[in-house]
């Protein structure tokens, strides 16, 4: 006698909470892209020029600096850690790259390696004091930071490290070759297919409803596109950044390793539940001191691309405690530091400031020093432009020195030297 079948009822899932399932699982990058295409199309609407080759080359080298440094604290965070030294200790990396370069002239290779194993150490010891005394991350690496921004005025008093002309500029200044990019694209088209489809396939084996059409073919096509867009977008100005190329290499690596090896599984069983990860043997100290180490790593890298970027290092620049040549660096000048940089690369090559100290009309008084600033080859002299008081404040008229000093006439706006 054969057993009657039970009929097989088809349970139909409503459409909302699958989306929400989908949005916080296999299609959680498409609110982020969401987000950043509805950001773009508003400014791009705003003003043209926004979408611009040249302006979204320049906003790529812009963003990697801040990515790099975010890529480094994912596996602090992951872990339920927070390191507040990354300032401090990208800022240190990047002066010793440049004293290394400029004063013991190494290779820029041995440069760099020197500025990131200094992270790497940093944050070694760091996870090795917290993981030894169980003391909070926060105090540990927020006297870390105080410790480096003590160490830093041990260094030059120069405050800025010139790089311009150094081979470190290639970091931030160099671009793939047009016909190279389009080759690469299909290189990360291909990387992508593999990727989904080992994921595929372990899901495959584990008895999950998925296909391959689906789930690789459909993704690896929308993610060519993508990036075939921006490309088209990066060869229109002068190419695809060498920083760019080496920030999305840092994200795949990252999101293989923590995707795909085990220790990207150890690293999230660390920071979700840390003492079942060590009844089952895992060594959850090393987890948290590798994880500081690629803090740290990063964090020296960022900056090292900073300096690439703006041609210098400021020594300093990482903290908001080192000093000026007025005692004041740091604070609430700590934004403007990164522009006074920039105003002495572009405007001060080596020379200038003898050629305007030889080619100065002489003159006397008050009366004299307005008609001398009118031959000058800048309106005021460069050295008190460019200091932070200034570049925080608009150039017009009424412009004087921070907090009451006295106004000095080598300042005065032009069409007050013409009265």
């Amino acid at each position: 006698m054969s057993s009657a079948e039970a009929p097989v009822v088809t349970v139909r899932v409503p459409l909302t909470p699958r989306l929400v399932e989908l949005l916080s699982g296999e299609w959680r990058y498409v609110p982020i892209l969401t987000a950043i295409a509805l950001i773009w199309i508003f400014f791009g609407a705003m003003d043209p020029k926004f979408l611009s080759p040249r302006n979204l080359s320049n906003l790529s080298l812009q963003s990697i600096v801040t990515g790099t440094l975010a890529l480094g604290l994912a596996p602090v965070l992951i872990i339920r850690q927070i390191d507040m030294s990354v300032a401090a200790v990208s800022g240190v990396a990047a002066t010793i790259t440049g004293q290394l370069l400029l004063v013991f002239d190494t290779s820029v290779w041995l440069a760099i390696a020197a500025g990131v194993l200094f992270g790497v150490a940093v944050g070694f010891l760091q996870a090795r004091w917290i993981t030894r005394t169980r003391a909070p991350g926060f105090l540990v690496t927020f006297g870390v930071s105080l410790i480096l921004a003590a160490a830093q005025l041990l260094l030059p008093r120069t405050g800025q490290i010139n790089l311009f002309g150094t081979d470190l500029t290639f970091l931030a200044g160099s671009c793939v070759h047009k016909f190279l990019s389009w080759g690469l694209v299909a290189l990360a088209g291909a990387a992508f297919a593999v990727f989904r489809y080992l994921s595929v396939s372990d899901a495959i084996k584990a008895g999950l409803h998925v296909t391959v059409v689906k789930n690789v073919v459909a993704p690896t096509l929308a993610v060519l596109l993508v990036v075939a867009v921006a490309v088209a977008a990066l060869n229109a100005h002068n190419g695809v950044p060498v920083a760019l190329l080496l920030f999305i290499l840092a994200i795949i690596v990252l999101s293989y390793v923590g995707s795909h090896t085990r220790f990207g599984i150890y690293l999230y069983a660390a920071g979700s539940n840390p003492s079942a990860v060590v009844r089952a043997g895992i060594k959850v100290d090393r987890i948290r001191i590798a994880a500081f180490m690629i803090c740290g790593g990063f964090a020296a890298f960022g900056d090292i691309l900073a300096a690439s970027r703006l041609l210098g290092a400021i020594v300093g620049h990482g903290h908001a405690a080192a000093r000026s040549d007025h005692g004041r660096r740091g604070g609430r000048h700590e934004p403007f530091r990164r522009q006074r940089l920039a105003l002495v690369g572009l405007a001060r090559s080596p020379g200038d400031h003898q050629h305007l100290q030889r080619n100065r009309p002489s003159g006397s008084g008050h009366r004299g020093q307005a008609r001398d600033a009118r031959h000058r080859p800048y309106p005021c002299d460069l050295d008190r432009l460019c200091r932070p008081q200034f570049l925080e404040r608009p150039f017009g008229r009424g412009m004087s020195t921070a907090r009451g000093r006295r106004r000095d006439p080598n300042l005065k706006p032009i069409e007050d030297e013409r009265k």
